[in-house]
């Protein structure tokens, strides 16, 4: 009876979190005609659960990654991310050169286009680790002409609970 109550009042503090955490992501009056006319600069975060599957790897140690993810973001709401990368695994020990495209797409078919550059690598019992910077270099529908950078983190798991092995991660931008 006791870890039942617990439970309860854990899984109360969970959606309170959560719906706190969705209140501070709410528009400000007015930010959808601000990002539309471009008069303001306005902060960008954004919080993804991608999924990375290896399509091809090179005899110099170039890996290539297709990265789709699902997630938030302040200013594209409900939204995916999606990223072509190359891991350059030339250089032993890691940290590796990692770059790829980047398309944030919004729920209405908007996007941010641009492109990211950092280091990844295994650290401790976590298969890939990086950080880096990005830039958005254009946009389409609402966000025509957007640009504007900033940096990223993420870590990945193994999920070996299907027939085959599957990264899992976690990305934030800032």
């Amino acid at each position: 009876m006791k870890k039942l109550l617990l439970l309860s009042m854990l899984a109360l503090l969970f959606v309170a979190m959560v719906s706190c955490e969705k209140d501070q992501l709410a528009p400000v009056d007015g930010q959808e005609e601000m990002i539309a006319s471009r008069a303001v600069t306005l902060p960008f975060r954004a919080w993804f659960t991608t999924h990375p599957v290896m399509t091809g790897a090179d005899e110099n140690g170039t890996l290539t990654f297709e990265i789709p993810s699902e997630g938030i973001s302040n200013i594209l709401r409900q939204c995916t991310w999606y990223s072509d990368s190359q891991v350059f695994a030339t250089i032993l020990p890691p940290p590796w050169v990692q770059t790829g495209t980047s398309i944030f797409t919004a729920a209405d078919g908007s996007q941010l286009i641009g492109a990211f550059g950092g280091t990844t690598g295994p650290q401790g019992n976590i298969p890939f680790v990086g950080t880096g910077t990005y830039e958005i270099t254009s946009g389409t529908g609402r966000y025509e002409g957007a640009t504007g950078s900033g940096t990223y983190s993420y870590a990945t798991t193994l999920d070996v609970s299907s027939a085959q092995l599957e990264f899992v991660g976690t990305l934030t931008l800032k």
